[in-house]
C-alpha cells in the first residue's frame, strides 16, 4: 500500500520535506564549507612555514649576527609574528638594544646583554611554534666550525685592512698634492736666504 506524500509525519515547507531540504542544504553549503575549511588549513600551513624558516635562520645564524640571513630573518620577525604580543615584546627589546651605541669599556657587558635578549626572542618564538626547546640550550649549543669562524674573521680583517689601504692611498695623494703646490709656488724666502749664502 502506498503512502500519499500529504500524509507524512513530518511537515512540508515550500513542498520539500526535510530530509530533502538537508539532502539539497548539503549539496550547496557542503563543497562550501569545505573549501573555506581549505583555504583556513592552507594559510595556517603557509604561516607556520614561513614562521619556521624564520626560526631555522635565526638558530643558524646567532653566533654570526653579521650574517645577511640574520638580519633578513629578525626584519620579518614583526611581519610574520605581529599577533604574537609576546614575540613582539622581545623582538623590540632586542632591536632596541641592538640599536643602542655603546663605549669600548662597556662593549662586553652590552654583547652579554644583547646575547641574552637574542635567546629570549628565539625561545619565545619556538613556544609560540610549540618547539620545545631550553633557553639553556639556545643559549649554549651551537656549533661553528674553526675553519668557518677562521674564514669570517680572515673575511672581517680583510675589509679592515681595504679601509686602512683606502685612507693610506687617500693620505698620500693629500701629500702628493700639498708637495706639487709648494713646488709650483717656488722657494720660500728662508730657502732663497740660503741659496744666497751658499
Amino acid at each position: 500500500m502506498n503512502i500519499p506524500p500529504s500524509s507524512s509525519i513530518l511537515p512540508s515547507v515550500l513542498g520539500l520535506q526535510p530530509y530533502e531540504w538537508l539532502t539539497l542544504i548539503g549539496i550547496v553549503i557542503g563543497p562550501i564549507v569545505a573549501v573555506l575549511i581549505t583555504l583556513w588549513r592552507e594559510d595556517y600551513r603557509r604561516q607556520q612555514e614561513a614562521r619556521t624558516q624564520i626560526v631555522r635562520m635565526l638558530i643558524n645564524a646567532r653566533g654570526m649576527p653579521s650574517d645577511p640571513t640574520y638580519s633578513s630573518a629578525i626584519n620579518l620577525v614583526p611581519v610574520e609574528f605581529n599577533s604574537e604580543p609576546t614575540v613582539i615584546t622581545a623582538w623590540s627589546a632586542y632591536v632596541g638594544l641592538a640599536r643602542t651605541a655603546t663605549t669600548p669599556e662597556g662593549q662586553y657587558r652590552h654583547d652579554e646583554m644583547l646575547k641574552a635578549k637574542q635567546t629570549t626572542l628565539i625561545y619565545s618564538i619556538l613556544k609560540v611554534l610549540k618547539i620545545d626547546i631550553s633557553e639553556t640550550d639556545i643559549n649554549t649549543q651551537s656549533y661553528y666550525s674553526d675553519g668557518f669562524l677562521g674564514r669570517d674573521n680572515l673575511y672581517l680583517d680583510s675589509l679592515k685592512s681595504m679601509r686602512e689601504i683606502a685612507d693610506s692611498i687617500k693620505r698620500s695623494a693629500d701629500f702628493v698634492e700639498q708637495m706639487a703646490i709648494l713646488n709650483q709656488a717656488g722657494p720660500t724666502s728662508s730657502e732663497q736666504e740660503k741659496s744666497e749664502k751658499s
